[in-house]
């Protein structure tokens, strides 16, 4: 398994628009599936994303100021169903209900309910190793016996993470008709200069259809060990530039170059051909767990949106504590809780990742709670007007740019505009609409509706935003200390050359007609 990023703990913070919702999906992928060695669109990203979610593996949800204690960690959830006279609730309700007296009743009680921290834990805790419906091959990858040369397919396969052999020849199996073996035969019987033995044929039936996807692999090593445990994680692939031309993907899941003893795992003696599949009732299922499932546990994610917009001591309670990597089960430190609902003993997997993200204009980082900044690695996502292309003359970096200097001079770094709402356009209307419904409503949002510092950002021309000064009420007099007092409006049409004033900034006094 390739290793996960080492934080347990991590938040993404940054003004609106930075991308932290694609940004978050990603690293939930790297998380869950290790660091990715090409790198992927933002379909793939989604779809295997939403495949993690389906699959439980990523729990997603939205922090907000009503959000409490009883939602994330456990609560007490009315029970309406009714109980019959008698019947034992501790049955029912589970152990630790706050009720388990029998009684007779048509109304409701309490009883404690998980919250998604609890229930993601619990899977988290569950997701070890198990060989539950998998076929079981031994391989020889190399023979140890016979020196460095005859170790490099052993070498190269842990190194480009798949399993190989020779046998079979140079002769490509991959087309779909070669599922049934029977046409393996008839190409033996059709081409006998091919000089396919019959082990050759055995082998390739092996390799390619008896072994699926998900099954497991042992490597044997000298002396009657094995060295390598892997997952078959693909189909079977010719490779004709290969010395050994027929592969398969796999994840090795541990390998060590001295090896163990082949009979922790498996009573018989290990034979010569180069696959086989094992007995299965015979291998030592808790064994081969014990060899490579404690590392090899499968990461978990909770993502946690805005989670600078709840009131973290109130939503995490005692469970602060187990956040910290070096309290978490199996560590050093581990530290266990009590839930107070349920009366159970609690602790926080050690393969369960926290995932935040913080919008820092709704709310100042500085202002977040201290015990949570501590146990969190944050991560600042930037606007990054580099990822703008020039929309039908309009030059989207350079007007990003000049917006984000003029908010950050005149408010701060966390009061900025990002690069993301500007992504989508393709057309010099889609920037107008974006800026008329979505960017100048935020930075008057940020200036408390203060347009004077509006229109300083977008340039400070009209060419974007007009005022109109507003009559004196009658009665008022010339000397009563009123200032001029105007109408703010932001214009039906941006015109190309408004954005070009935009970024260099003229102050052209109002006139902004092409």
């Amino acid at each position: 398994m390739q290793n996960a990023p080492k934080a347990l703990n991590t938040i993404l913070y940054g003004p609106p628009g930075t991308g932290k919702t694609f940004r978050t999906a990603h690293r939930c992928v790297e998380i869950c599936d290790g660091p990715l060695d090409q790198p992927l669109g933002q379909d793939e990203i989604r779809q295997r994303y939403k495949k993690l979610v389906e699959d439980g593996r990523v729990e997603f949800i939205t922090f907000h100021q009503s959000y409490g204690y009883e939602e994330f960690v456990e609560g007490l959830r009315p029970e309406t169903k009714f109980v019959r006279e008698g019947e034992d609730t501790e049955k029912r309700s589970g152990a630790g209900s706050v009720d388990q007296e029998p009684k007779s009743s048509a109304g409701f009680r309490l009883v404690p309910n998980p919250g998604v921290l609890k229930r993601i834990a619990n899977r988290a805790r569950q997701a070890s190793f198990n060989l539950t419906g998998r076929q079981i091959f031994k391989m020889s990858l190399g023979n140890p016996k016979q020196g460095n040369e005859y170790e490099e397919i052993f070498t190269q396969s842990i190194t480009e993470s798949c399993t190989l052999i020779g046998k079979g020849r140079q002769v490509d199996w991959s087309d779909p008709k070669f599922d049934d073996n029977g046409e393996i035969d008839q190409y033996q019987q059709s081409n006998p200069n091919a000089g396919l033995l019959k082990s050759d044929i055995r082998m390739i039936k092996c390799f390619r259809n008896k072994m699926k996807v998900g099954d497991i692999v042992i490597v044997s090593a000298k002396s009657n060990k094995f060295r390598a445990v892997g997952e078959v994680k693909g189909p079977y692939e010719f490779s004709p530039d290969s010395e050994y031309w027929h592969r398969r993907a796999v994840e090795w899941l541990w390998w060590d170059s001295v090896g163990r003893s082949f009979k922790e795992i498996y009573p018989k003696i290990m034979a010569q051909p180069t696959i086989y599949e094992l007995q299965r009732s015979l291998i030592d299922d808790e064994k081969l767990v014990e060899v490579v499932g404690g590392a090899q546990t499968q990461p978990y994610v909770l993502v946690i949106d805005e989670i600078n917009r709840a009131n973290i001591s109130k939503v995490m309670g005692e469970l602060i504590t187990l956040l910290e990597e070096d309290k978490r089960e199996g560590a050093d430190n581990e530290v266990s809780v009590t839930l107070p609902y349920s009366g159970e003993r609690f602790t926080l997997p050690a393969n369960l990742h926290i995932l935040g993200t913080m919008n820092t204009a709704d709310r100042s980082i500085a202002l977040l709670d201290t015990a949570l900044r501590r146990r969190f690695q944050f991560e600042e996502l930037s606007p990054t007007p580099k990822l703008l292309e020039d929309v039908e003359g309009v030059k989207l970096r350079e007007v990003l740019k000049a917006i984000n200097e003029r908010l950050e001079y005149l408010v701060d770094r966390d009061h900025l505009v990002g690069h993301a709402w500007l992504m989508g356009a393709e057309t010099k209307a889609d920037v107008d609409d974006i800026m008329r419904h979505k960017i100048i409503p935020l930075i008057a949002e940020y200036f408390y509706d203060d347009w004077r510092k509006v229109r300083a950002v977008l340039g400070g021309t009209d060419d974007f935003v007009q005022r109109e000064k507003l009559q004196r009420p009658p009665g008022l007099e010339e000397t009563d200390a009123y200032e001029d007092r105007y109408r703010w409006t932001v214009k039906g049409e941006f015109h190309l050359k408004a954005y070009s004033r935009l970024i260099e900034g003229k102050h052209s006094g109002g006139g902004s007609e092409d």
